[in-house]
């Protein structure tokens, strides 16, 4: 790095991406850097507007989130959960990541609470600096855009392998609830009598 690009680069306290400094707003729940919260909204924001990267959009904002989970507490530890678990899904379980705003939604109905998990101490060897990196490349097609979002999401679950286990179960007590949840929704219907 020369002494040019240190001075005008700035690496991002959660995720290590490097990117040109800028000033700008940041989230004081989330540990990250103006250059890096500006790059998910960027990376997010094609995601939206290109109708081939549609099916991915989920992925940068769960990346995004577990590679700046913030401080302990029940909304961050809730927040954390669910990007986790939703990445979870779609990398080992194969769920379409067009889902995850569902998914977050279905997941919060009941409320839950969630314990803290102490951050991987590397976030993951992808970020946002290396998607906006794929990205800036000349002729890049939006396959390869969709790949470089997805290899980043992936970079960013192994990086919590110590508590994949966790997840897991966090999700099998979802998919408990939500299924005695619709039993007993089905059981209260009341019957119709034919006509």
């Amino acid at each position: 790095m020369t002494p040019q690009t240190a001075a005008t680069s700035s690496a991002c306290p959660g995720c290590g991406a490097v990117l040109p400094a800028i000033e700008g707003p940041t989230n004081p729940q989330r540990p990250a850097s103006a250059a890096c919260s500006a790059a998910v909204g960027e990376i997010t924001a094609r995601c939206y507007q290109e109708s081939e990267l549609l099916s991915v959009r989920q992925l940068p904002v769960d990346a995004w989130a577990v590679q700046h989970p913030g401080p302990p507490g029940r909304i961050t530890n809730q927040s954390l959960a669910l990007h986790l678990m939703t990445l979870c899904l779609f990398i080992e379980d194969g769920v379409d990541p067009a889902d995850g705003s569902a998914l977050h939604a279905q997941m919060m109905t009941l409320r839950p609470s969630y314990a803290w998990l102490e951050p991987p101490r590397q976030p993951g060897w992808l970020t946002t600096a290396d998607v906006l990196f794929a990205a800036n490349l000349t002729d890049y097609p939006p396959s390869e855009y969709t790949q470089a979002v997805r290899d980043w999401a992936e970079s960013a679950w192994r990086a919590w392998r110590p508590a994949h286990d966790t997840v897991r179960a966090w999700l099998r007590r979802w998919e408990d609830t939500t299924a005695k949840s619709a039993q007993s929704n089905q059981a209260k219907r009341p019957h119709r009598r034919g006509r």
